[in-house]
């Protein structure tokens, strides 16, 4: 893929392409045009949204992304005096579109809007000083989606992290921050603005649990993420406070009766819609057992995956708590069960994997229930968690996003996940 970059800058106020730049992978994209575009300009510079992509008749594929530079003055000027770069013809469009663009949509996220990122790039400086460190390096930008931005900055003790999140997650700073206070196996914070969503972490080191073989870290890491969630039951109402959503089973249970239907309209066929319309009430009932078995509410992560989770030191550190939420712990294990893809060489091994693993987690609850009710529970969070993510999708992150297209389709998909499960169980 070749990606250029459109910015506006102090010197002129005058939009111009930075040459194309090579991208062999790309979730590179963002952190390979930051460099070429702060070398030519010789400032610190945010990229910012893809506006448009295309794909060339050679089948090369061409990417176009507006940037931010700092330093410049007031509102951001834009001017039409634009040329085209060769083989970008197609990209004409969707600079006219920018241009024209007066006022952001409401929903557009703040590091997607001129100005921002000073505000942003000031106050990680001052939380560095405070912190007793100095900036030694640039601003290396890691990611910026819809949901959250995330930069890189050295110190003179080693690598910061700044993240910035939107409204869906504005909790994750004063949560990061009260779980680093209470677990040593969490990320720890310098600083946090939790006004604007901001934190500055300093880096964790080890490795992702993502690639690695060893079943031992990775039994130690589900052993390790219950025993969090059991001493943050006692938590649950400081939690909320701090504006952690509270999506409990009685929660879900009104989600599921008001919300299921049109989640089966993002894309669901005829017969899977009615397959799934037909558990409604078999679903309420699973709700009402996990009540009956009762065990307490906690935080559940909701994207236990095992990118989130790094191995330092032999031990398991957990950490991006963005789709966090306050429910029934055991809905964290689904995510958690999909990453074991990871140790398995075909899918007819997954679901017992699963079951090789359930005994690792389930260790930490035994002061609550019998070893049969846990059983029970967790092979009922099984299913309703597929229906726990389909509604945090459908009500909470898509409806947070400016280009909504994109995710509309995910709570078709999570609810087709489970159809998929119960006819796998009805198998095994």
């Amino acid at each position: 893929m070749k990606a250029s970059v459109i910015i506006s800058d102090k010197r002129g106020h005058h939009v111009r392409f930075v040459p194309s730049v090579e991208i062999e992978q790309e979730k590179a994209a963002v952190e390979l045009l930051q460099q070429q575009v702060q070398r030519l300009c010789g400032l610190p510079v945010a990229i910012g949204r893809e506006l448009c992509r295309h794909e060339a008749a050679d089948g090369e594929v061409f990417s176009l992304y507006e940037a931010f530079a700092a330093e410049h003055a007031g509102q951001w000027h834009k001017r039409g005096d634009l040329q085209i770069m060769p083989n970008c013809e197609a990209h004409r469009p969707a600079l006219q579109a920018w241009l024209a663009e007066k006022k952001p949509p409401e929903l557009r996220a703040p590091w997607f809007q001129a100005g921002w990122h000073e505000k942003a790039w000031a106050w990680g400086e001052q939380a560095v000083l405070h912190a007793g460190r100095q900036l030694t390096g640039e601003l290396v930008q890691l990611k910026a989606s819809d949901f959250s931005f995330v930069q890189r900055m050295g110190t003179n003790a080693g690598d910061v992290y700044l993240k910035a999140t939107g409204t869906a997650a504005r909790h994750e700073a004063a949560l990061t921050r009260h779980l680093a206070g209470l677990h040593a196996n969490t990320a720890a914070v310098l600083d946090t603005q939790e006004t604007e969503g901001w934190l500055l972490m300093p880096g964790l080191g080890g490795t992702p649990l993502r690639g690695q073989t060893d079943h031992a870290l990775w039994q130690g890491a589900l052993r390790a993420y219950a025993q969090l969630q059991v001493a943050e039951a006692a938590q649950v109402e400081k939690l909320l406070t701090m504006g952690v959503p509270d999506r409990r089973i009685p929660v879900l249970k009104r989600d599921i009766r008001e919300h299921l239907a049109d989640m089966c309209a993002t894309g669901l066929a005829e017969e899977e819609a009615k397959q799934v319309l037909d558990l409604q009430e078999e679903l309420l009932d699973m709700c009402d057992q996990l009540i009956a078995i009762g065990l307490p509410d906690s935080i559940e992560h909701g994207d236990l995956h095992s990118a989130n989770i790094r191995i330092v030191d032999g031990q398991p550190f957990f950490f991006d708590w963005g789709d966090a939420s306050i429910t029934h712990p055991f809905f964290s294990t689904r995510i958690f069960w999909h990453a074991l893809d990871e140790l398995i060489a075909s899918e007819a091994e997954w679901l017992d994997m699963v079951n090789r693993f359930r005994p690792y987690y389930l260790e930490a609850w035994k002061e609550f229930a019998e070893e049969d009710k846990l059983k029970q529970a967790l092979l009922i969070t099984d299913q309703l968690a597929c229906v726990q993510r389909a509604l945090s999708w459908h009500l909470y992150l898509t409806p947070s996003r400016e280009d909504q297209a994109e995710s509309y389709r995910r709570p078709s998909q999570w609810l087709q996940l489970l159809l998929e499960h119960r006819a796998l169980v009805r198998q095994s």
